[in-house]
């Protein structure tokens, strides 16, 4: 091989060798740069996190907040419905019990004792004049009921003319639906009155009404007795099982 062919091939390599070299020291340049450009970003982020964390912290005390302002307008909105109840539910109670559905009644009554309960526990003094209210209201609802108890256990209470049965087994006795709807106003009463006990109450007047028409029951069968031995009549004596209509007419004609 000629030797031009030789130097030809060396000036290529080293063109090819300073190529390389200076591409090599742009892409140190360009890494160096990069480098820098990287810590100079990483300075800021550090910078930025510095300044965002008081926002974040005040943006989470603000939410806070917030949520504690929405949940104390809602309180403040069940207070402000407590100063109305009274104004409310008035008529409900004036107009008294319904005694074919007794429950809207009580939801009336039982949100007058929720009210005075609230009210009470707040002890504002703009709230006296609710609660006199709440409480006149809670007085007449109750003094309602409690009729309605001394109502329905008269009904059933009049007395019993024993001459008006054939049989004993047709007298009739205290309806067991009437009582146990005494019994449900009974415990009502004494669960939502704080002040005065209703069991005492409640139980004496069961006990007088109840005596008198066992008292009345006994003293027209008493009469019964009476007509029919001044009568001298020669009818047999009522058996066990009650008085015939013939006796009854015949003591009716004395």
């Amino acid at each position: 091989m000629p030797a031009e062919s030789y130097i030809y091939e060396d000036g290529d390599e080293e063109a090819e060798l300073e190529f390389l070299r200076e591409s090599l020291e742009q892409m140190d340049n360009l890494t160096d740069k990069t480098t820098q450009l990287l810590k100079v970003f990483d300075i800021r982020l550090k910078n930025l996190g510095r300044i965002i964390a008081p926002i974040y912290k005040s943006t989470q005390k603000l939410t806070r907040l917030y949520d504690n302002i929405e949940a104390t307008m809602g309180t403040l909105d069940d207070i402000l419905l407590f100063f109305n109840v009274a104004k409310d539910e008035a008529a409900t109670i004036h107009a008294g019990p319904d005694e074919s559905e007794l429950l809207p009644y009580l939801d009336s009554i039982n949100r007058l004792k929720d009210a005075s309960d609230a009210l009470r526990q707040l002890d504002l003094e703009s709230a006296a004049q609710s609660r006199k209210e709440i409480h006149e209201l809670l007085r007449i609802g109750l003094g309602n009921l409690s009729q309605l108890f001394n109502q329905w256990l008269k009904q059933h209470s009049g007395g019993i003319d024993p001459a008006a049965y054939v049989n004993a087994s047709e007298i009739p006795t205290f309806p067991t639906d009437t009582l146990k709807l005494l019994s449900m106003l009974a415990t009502y009463l004494n669960l939502v009155n704080d002040e005065v006990s209703y069991d005492l109450r409640l139980t004496k007047t069961y006990a007088t009404i109840r005596t008198r028409h066992l008292q009345k029951s006994l003293a027209q069968f008493s009469e019964m007795c009476s007509m029919y031995v001044r009568g001298n009549s020669l009818e047999p004596l009522p058996n066990q099982h009650g008085y015939d209509v013939a006796s009854r007419n015949s003591l009716a004609e004395i």
